[in-house]
């Protein structure tokens, strides 16, 4: 199949990129035609998709009709005039089988920009994207038939974006891995590890702060000093975005104060709800709520009853 870039205009930017088709799990379906029948030579299938609720096919609606015209000739073998375009292109994506070998399948989505300035706005990770961006936003792409899968994949209900998402649905089969992102995420854990990391060595000095954040994390102690340090590195290595949010939250003390009301049975939170009773008076639908109602100062009988029975 001819998959040669579209023009062989004046190129400024190429950036490479490239993305994975793999199996999200290890079962094997279909063995490849003319090789010997054991697993590491079976693949799985990925097939023809309808839009939901619909009979029109998703191939059709990955991209603008105008960037359509433009990638599927190479692969329907004819042109847009053609009589029987339409029904050659719904016949393409009625018959689409792409077969997943165990390795997994690699698509080049390399594209030339005589932009520079659309290389650095387009957005190959939002499927939803392409559906209205411009070929000139996409790109010069060197191998039309794998962008075209990708961006199908992107949109396919058994194919997950990422392989963080495959236990989202039951229905996932594949998912897609890309280096480059692999790293971006990896590089962007890893600032943030080190943002939380800052923030943890910022507030040891400061005990009851630490026993708050520990409250809101739901980490139990005995009470030793060693051992709250302990809790609090583990607390910002293994969610370190949620550590940030408390850590640096200004009602941090308040809040925590509640949750320790709450677990200790002297506020009441109803099963499956965000709501907060003391005895029968409701002090809030949720968490921000009941610490605005205790700081207001009409409350303060309410707040001084609270804080006797918590020190017991």
């Amino acid at each position: 199949m001819d998959t040669k870039p579209l023009t062989e205009g004046a190129v400024q930017v190429t950036v490479t990129r490239s993305a994975t088709l793999k199996r999200a799990k290890t079962t094997s379906i279909l063995p490849e035609v003319g090789v010997e029948n054991s697993a590491e030579h079976y693949v799985q299938r990925l097939g023809a998709s309808f839009l939901k609720g619909t009979t029109r096919q998703l191939g059709r609606d990955l991209f603008s009709y105008e960037v359509e015209k433009e990638l599927m000739p190479q692969l329907v073998g004819v042109e847009p005039t053609h009589p029987e375009w339409n029904k050659l292109v719904d016949a393409y994506w009625i018959n689409y089988s792409l077969l997943v070998p165990l390795e997994g399948k690699p698509l080049n989505i390399t594209t030339d920009y005589t932009n520079p300035d659309l290389a650095n706005t387009a957005d190959f990770t939002n499927p939803m994207w392409f559906r209205t961006a411009s070929l000139a936003a996409i790109g010069n792409p060197h191998n039309i038939s794998d962008l075209v899968c990708y961006v199908y994949a992107l949109r396919h209900s058994h194919v997950a974006n990422s392989r963080s998402d495959i236990s989202k649905s039951n229905k996932i089969q594949f998912y897609l891995w890309s280096k480059e992102e692999e790293i971006k995420a990896s590089s962007a854990r890893r600032k943030l590890l080190d943002q939380a990391t800052i923030v943890r060595l910022e507030m040891v000095s400061d005990r009851s702060k630490v026993r708050a954040v520990l409250a809101m994390g739901n980490y139990s102690y005995t009470g030793a000093i060693d051992e709250q340090d302990n809790l609090l590195a583990k607390y910002c290595e293994t969610n370190p975005q949620e550590f940030i949010l408390y850590a640096t939250d200004s009602k941090l003390l308040m809040k925590a104060f509640v949750m320790q009301c709450i677990n200790r049975g002297i506020l009441i939170r109803p099963e499956n709800t965000s709501l907060v009773f003391y005895k029968d008076i409701k002090l809030g639908d949720n968490l921000d709520q009941t610490v605005a109602f205790l700081e207001d100062a009409a409350n303060v009988q309410i707040k001084q009853a609270l804080q006797q029975l918590n020190k017991g």
